[in-house]
């Protein structure tokens, strides 16, 4: 006799390796080639998922009468799912967080840069740049639990991290503010003690 507890496991299983595996393993792979970083959280979350199967298989397969049997399995799927989104979502999330904060701190020397021609990068279009980016985070945080979106959400950060990628590669370095700052007080030291031996002169 079949069993529609694990019936319904198998098909939520299928569901999930057929449909968002795949997605979840292009994201890796895709942040792996650019970060050049394994994202281990991600490698965590796809163990998860396989606990949360197994728990699920182990409640249906069992013998004793749990009354909260069908709820034991719906979390455990739900768990499965939300382990799975995780994967494929999270490390993405994580990268474009840590490429935002350093367009931070660059952003905040490339105004004097700009000002001096050592920098293309205008700063409104930086400001715009990390409007963006808080904004596709913040939409990425509201769909939390939204497998259907998976595609979407991925992509949207996918550009987004490009985006802004793109943008910090532009920016000059904090340091090249300091070596403009360096040189420009040893131009003026120089002039200075130039000044003061021509009075002993």
């Amino acid at each position: 006799m079949e069993n529609p507890h694990v019936t319904r496991i198998t098909e939520a299983i299928v569901t999930l390796l057929r449909t968002f595996y795949p997605l979840a393993k292009r994201s890796l792979i895709d942040l792996e080639s650019r970060e050049r970083v394994k994202a281990l959280g991600a490698f965590t979350d796809l163990r998860d998922v396989f606990d949360h199967y197994y728990l699920a298989l182990k409640s249906a397969y069992g013998d004793d009468i749990d009354p909260d049997k069908e709820r034991t399995i719906a979390d455990n799927l739900a768990s499965a799912s939300e382990h799975m989104r995780r994967a494929a979502i999270e490390p993405f999330e994580t990268a474009l967080e840590d490429l935002l904060a350093k367009v931070i701190d660059k952003g905040k020397t490339n105004f004097v840069l700009y000002r001096l021609g050592l920098s293309r990068v205008p700063t409104v279009q930086i400001k715009e740049a990390l409007k963006e980016a808080r904004n596709t985070l913040s939409n990425v945080r509201q769909k939390k639990g939204q497998m259907n979106q998976l595609p979407e959400i991925l992509g949207q950060l996918k550009a987004q991290y490009e985006t802004l990628d793109d943008l910090e590669k532009n920016l000059p370095a904090r340091r090249t503010l300091w070596i403009v700052l360096g040189f420009g007080s040893a131009i003026l030291l120089g002039v200075l003690i130039g000044r003061v031996l021509s009075i002993f002169v």
